[in-house]
């Protein structure tokens, strides 16, 4: 994919490996934003709109960390 290429210059060629980091990747992240709205929603009281931009914006720097140092990084 462009974003193995060109982001991260990562030619790993193990793919069933790497897509199954990936997967657990993006998951984490979806229970992660899930876990993250409940808290600022339910228990911050903020409103849904202003806590998903927040949520938005912290997802953004884990998933890249995630996949630089994991997905991309650890198997090159």
């Amino acid at each position: 994919s462009s974003n193995k290429i060109i982001t991260f210059q990562n030619y790993y060629k193990n793919i069933p490996l790497q897509y199954s980091v990936f997967l657990i990747g993006a998951l984490s992240a979806l229970l992660l934003t899930y876990l993250q709205m409940l808290l600022l929603i339910d228990y911050c009281r903020l409103q849904a709109m202003p806590a998903r931009m927040l949520v938005t914006f912290i997802m953004l720097f884990y998933n890249y960390a995630f996949h630089k140092y994991f997905t991309f990084g650890k198997l090159r």
